[in-house]
């Protein structure tokens, strides 16, 4: 017994395969890094040198599900208050990151080293630190 394959079907698979991995590329491409940094001159956050100076919240518009926002070293003080507690009210599905000296162009260059002199180096130990202070 010999199957016989529907040729028209199995090219309208392809199609819809081939349209759905577009779709997730095109997805995936508008993903950005938005830069913070004290020293940068607060434009647009695409670079460190166009770097934002405060850590965008939930209702900024720098930021949307999907991107990353990479934070250089340095204390950056948070007074948004909420039923009396500072916090960050951060953007669903984007990723914020401290523990950059301001050079880096992805995560994986940050710097580590052991800060608390247990002889290991932990994976939350950066050596560039960055502070977030929390005042109502």
């Amino acid at each position: 017994m010999q199957l016989k394959v529907d040729h028209n079907l199995k090219i309208e698979k392809m199609n819809k395969l081939f349209i759905f991995l577009l779709l997730m590329m095109v997805n995936a491409v508008e993903a950005k890094t938005v830069y913070v940094a004290s020293t940068g001159d607060n434009s647009d956050g695409s670079t460190w040198a166009k770097a934002l100076t405060s850590i965008p919240n939930n209702s900024s518009s720098a930021v949307a599900a999907g991107d990353s926002v990479f934070v250089k070293a340095g204390t950056y003080s948070l007074s948004q208050s909420t039923a009396g507690w500072a916090c960050l009210a951060t953007k669903a599905d984007v990723n914020y990151l401290g523990g950059f000296a301001g050079n880096e162009a992805n995560s994986a260059q940050r710097v580590k080293s052991d800060l608390d002199g247990n002889g290991i180096i932990e994976p939350w130990e950066f050596s560039n630190t960055t502070v977030l202070n929390l005042t109502a």
